[in-house]
């Protein structure tokens, strides 16, 4: 048996998404709504001894486009010998084109059996596009009709996203992008429609992004369409690149970005949905416009008509800020009357403790040497009264301000969750640091963004390394100067194990 790699691409219009559906329920059959469904129907023209089944090395959703992805399968001659890729590639497009289906086999290499092409993918890349009216039509853009008012190429549905707005700020989205560079929980950012329970865990929703690029863009259109639609709109390409994605992160993230360019939102909502890691943190009016119109107008009438069944009801909504209200709804309630409806409650009862003093006095846990604090004690004051020469940033990047005396800085990036490995790279990282403080006879502020679980970790850890004190005596020791600390169960495990 023979394994085959197939680099494709396709117009995902039509398809209800890459991956076929599988019932174990049921008798298997050939899901032809799918790309691989579709695939391996054409794949049958061969008369492979194996039964066929293929791979993908990624899944793209309902109206998704790929410009380039790869499959695999495992196909047996009954002679024993390999296809010839050239041929492969040829009786496959035949196949599909003679089937009027939107897939492309771009090229197919014969690979070891021993070679996945999901598991040894090196990156992937989503590219969304969208443009922007120069000149977006007077009144409330946020009619549904404008955006079907307006001239759109018809060779551009269903590839480009249509923006009639007229305070779209590109730069904004541009700078505010970057804030998803790196390592974060993307949890927020994840729907869950389709995903396990066990799936919601900061193991699974933890994720690297390696580049965002969002660059001026050009029309596909062709001939006269084309110069129309250069003179109408401002074309821009979002570009992003990583190892892996969770199910629709991409398209949540472009979401949000649009979102904050039309002002729908602002950077603070950015920040808390990326750092407040929840399904429940997900702003929905970063949901973009729906295509589907006919649909939406019909499922919104069936909804409305609901209404009128269901009993009054009273709900206690918590803001991620902390601010509890009780909503009220009744059956003739329209989804825009319940602002009015809202009673805030009593403005000191949180659904949880929110610190609203603002933390600017650190900690000195050794004195004229060690101090701690949270992000609000990283101030030039503080540098100066307490004669502050290093700065260890853990987790949240040291704020940009002029200091007014030389200060070496260092940022370590450290996600405040349990399963983030403190032993190995972030304790000796910041014992090299400190102790660097420590030999030029400097001070040195550890902070963290509240300076209640990854700073104090940080600290405890010195002590146990550098003091020699066990974990019970160092943590007594930074809880006597600052009350607030708890590391989380994590980090505790991990530092008593140290010990």
């Amino acid at each position: 048996m023979h394994r085959y790699l197939l680099n494709i691409s396709y117009i995902g219009t039509t398809f209800r998404g890459i991956q076929k559906t599988v019932n174990k329920l049921e008798q298997s059959r050939l899901d032809t709504n799918s790309i691989q469904g579709c695939l391996e129907l054409a794949l049958q023209v061969f008369h492979p001894t194996n039964e066929i089944h293929t791979v993908l090395s990624s899944r793209t959703d309902a109206g998704v486009h790929a410009l380039h992805s790869t499959v695999q399968v495992d196909l047996e001659r009954t002679n024993g010998q390999p296809y010839d890729t050239t041929i492969l590639t040829g009786v496959l497009n035949r196949t599909l084109n003679k089937q009027r289906l939107p897939i492309r086999v771009l090229s197919s290499k014969l690979v070891a059996n021993s070679f996945h092409c999901r598991y040894d993918a090196t990156g992937r890349t989503y590219l969304y596009r969208f443009a922007v009216a120069k000149d977006p039509p007077l009144g409330d853009c946020s009619l549904r009709n404008r955006s079907f008012e307006t001239f759109i190429p018809v060779e551009e549905i269903d590839r480009c996203y249509f923006l009639q707005s007229s305070s779209f700020d590109i730069k904004r989205v541009q700078a505010a992008s970057r804030m998803f560079i790196g390592v974060h929980d993307f949890r927020t950012f994840m729907s869950v429609s389709r995903q396990k329970v066990s799936r919601d865990h900061p193991m699974f929703t933890v994720r690297k992004i390696d580049e965002i690029n969002i660059r001026p863009g050009e029309t596909r259109a062709l001939s006269s369409n084309a110069i129309l639609a250069a003179e109408t709109y401002n074309y821009w390409d979002i570009e992003i690149r990583a190892k892996s994605f969770l199910y629709k992160q991409v398209r949540r993230i472009v979401g949000a970005l649009i979102a904050l360019g039309n002002g729908r939102i602002d950077e603070r909502c950015l920040y808390q949905m990326l750092t407040i890691p929840s399904k429940n943190s997900w702003d929905h009016q970063c949901t973009t416009e729906k295509r589907t119109f006919n649909t939406a107008m019909i499922l919104l009438y069936e909804l409305q008509r609901r209404m009128g069944n269901l009993r009054p009801t009273a709900t206690v909504v918590t803001t991620p800020t902390g601010v509890r209200y009780i909503e009220r709804r009744t059956s003739s309630v329209c989804v825009e009357d319940i602002a009015q409806c809202s009673q805030q409650l009593d403005p000191h009862k949180y659904g949880f403790v929110v610190d609203t003093k603002p933390d600017y006095v650190p900690a000195c846990i050794l004195s004229d040497f060690l101090y701690l604090g949270s992000q609000d004690a990283v101030s030039p004051d503080n540098i100066i009264k307490y004669k502050i020469t290093h700065i260890l940033s853990v987790g949240i990047q040291t704020p940009e301000v002029e200091w007014p005396l030389p200060v070496n800085c260092k940022f370590l990036p450290c996600l405040d969750l349990p399963e983030t490995d403190l032993i190995t790279y972030i304790l000796p990282a910041s014992m090299e640091f400190i102790e660097d403080a420590h030999r030029s006879q400097g001070c040195v502020l550890v902070h963290c963004n509240a300076g209640v679980s990854r700073s104090p970790s940080v600290v405890i850890g010195y002590l146990m390394q550098r003091r020699d004190m066990c974990y019970e005596d160092a943590y007594n020791l930074v809880k006597s100067w600052r009350p607030c600390i708890q590391p989380n169960a994590g980090f505790i495990q991990q530092l008593k194990m140290s010990d």
